[in-house]
């Protein structure tokens, strides 16, 4: 696997290039990592614009998405670990401050608002955040994992403080909606929020 900043810029040049598409135009790119000559979609999109979403973490990918794409993800994911599949957790209300700053500062010029989401990575509910968080950080990064699991970001915190967390993670990041990755563990937490 290539390292992490070669995918990032691959990435960040497939963007440019899918959005030139996307929108109808024809390509010409010449690049180590593409070339087209005269590329173009057969026909034109259904919708006016069809949406870019970029997952991902690092300060030039999110500046590059905050200019490019339409939809950001924040996926919590840090180095990878020495399984080669597993990551170590990189999340909290620090690393959300900095992650969406460097959005910010990829500022779009063409007026179209980004959204930005979160993917939980792993829905846990229970009433003890803190021995939660030391059993999963056990498999997944330590000591950081365990601190970072127990102080994630707002919203996933804890079950009475949903609601009035999920708003500030709007107000103070603009993160507009979770993502999950099946939504069977997650229904004891909407089940919850309805509840409430």
């Amino acid at each position: 696997m290539e390292p992490a900043l070669e995918r990032k810029a691959r990435l960040t040049e497939f963007v440019e290039i899918m959005r030139a598409l996307l929108d109808g135009r024809t390509v010409e790119h010449h690049s180590d990592r593409y070339d087209l000559h005269g590329a173009a979609t057969a026909s034109p999109a259904a919708q006016e614009r069809l949406p870019i979403l970029v997952g991902g973490s690092g300060e030039r990918l999110l500046t590059h998405a905050g200019s490019h794409a339409d939809i950001i993800g924040f996926t919590g994911l840090g180095r990878r670990l020495a399984d080669g599949h597993h990551h170590a957790v990189r999340f909290g209300t620090d690393v959300l401050d900095g992650e969406t700053a460097f959005v910010r500062a990829g500022r779009r010029s063409d007026g179209i608002e980004t959204e930005l989401n979160v993917l939980v990575q792993v829905v846990d509910v229970t009433d003890d955040r803190v021995r939660a968080a030391a059993r999963l950080g056990s498999r997944r990064g330590g000591a950081d994992a365990q601190r970072r699991h127990a102080d994630s970001v707002p919203g996933t915190r804890h079950r009475r403080r949903d609601r009035r967390s999920a708003g500030a993670g709007r107000a103070r990041w603009g993160i507009t909606y979770f993502v999950v990755r099946s939504a069977e563990p997650f229904a004891p937490v909407i089940a919850r929020l309805r509840s409430s």
